[in-house]
């Protein structure tokens, strides 16, 4: 791939004296982004004078294009920071115990909390660390959404749902067996209960905030800041772990470190989010229409 950008270069003859002193930088530039960003740069971004290029070799300024895995470091501490951040703002400011607060309230202060502003910090990171026209490449939803994929995901359903519903009971049953009571979920209470507003605010944030938010910081970002240390199946695992963890019900870690494993394998093999989107989208409408049917004896809205 260098070599034949490289020639390309000659060929067209930006490798002539005031190009030749900047081909190692050319050569580093491409060799970074073969390895962390797909295919490498155009070639009308080659540089054509000093002052385009920092220390590292890279176009200078704000859409500079940086190693992939240098932005997911940076992308997945400042998501942890704002929902650590927002998480702790919110619940000062509008305590979900507190009965007297409206549900529609609460539930907007929890999506907002987690969700939107999380992935607000990413896209920022995005947007300055990432040239332009690889933003949607890294974030992996470059293509488009296809009637195929929501096709896959309705088959997968078929089998995700009994799986995790199989081991959220094995745990209920562990549970009883011992005289323990699961953690309440409010998010059930309200399903089963809310006014029209709510409901409509539930269904939105459960199946289309909820399942774009997560995938992209657990399945792209927290999973590829975590291959950088641990490696595939370390990273996998991580950002599984963390992506259970975070629902704060301990009898769903299980169920939920399963499904996100199975999500984890699904991107990474087909190198797009947009299927363990529409998967989790199916899961989460799926364990809407349970719940109301069925009651609270089910796993949570994640």
């Amino acid at each position: 791939m260098m070599v034949t950008e490289l020639s390309k270069a000659v060929r067209s003859g930006h490798c002539g004296y005031n190009g030749a002193k900047h081909v190692p930088d050319y050569i580093a530039t491409v060799a970074a982004e073969s390895m962390y960003a797909g295919p490498a740069a155009d070639m009308n971004d080659f540089p054509q004078s000093n002052s385009e290029i920092d220390g590292d070799g890279l176009r200078s300024g704000s859409e500079n294009a940086v190693s992939s895995h240098q932005w997911h470091v940076t992308a997945a501490g400042c998501a942890l920071a704002a929902i650590a951040l927002s998480t702790y703002i919110a619940g000062a400011m509008l305590p979900s115990t507190d009965a007297s607060q409206p549900h529609w309230l609460v539930i907007l202060a929890n999506f907002l909390a987690f969700h939107v502003v999380a992935v607000v910090a990413v896209l920022a990171v995005v947007h300055r660390r990432v040239r332009s026209g690889r933003r949607l490449d890294e974030l992996a939803l470059a293509t488009s959404p296809t009637w195929a994929d929501v096709g896959r995901a309705l088959i997968a359903a078929t089998w995700l749902v009994p799986m995790v519903l199989v081991l959220h009971a094995g745990i209920l049953a562990i549970l009883a067996h011992n005289d323990m009571a699961p953690t309440p979920d409010p998010v059930v209470d309200w399903l089963t209960t809310a006014e029209p507003r709510e409901f409509v605010l539930l269904v939105v944030g459960a199946v289309i905030i909820a399942p774009f938010a997560e995938e992209l910081l657990f399945r792209l970002v927290f999973y590829r800041a975590a291959a950088t240390v641990v490696g595939d199946a370390g990273a996998t695992a991580a950002a599984s772990l963390l992506f259970a963890v975070i629902h704060f019900r301990p009898e769903q870690i299980l169920p939920l470190f399963v499904l996100a494993v199975v999500l984890q394998r699904m991107f990474n093999r087909r190198g797009s989010l947009w299927l363990p989107i529409a998967i989790h989208a199916v899961f989460n409408a799926v364990m809407v229409v349970l719940v109301i049917v069925a009651g609270s004896h089910l796993p949570p809205i994640d």
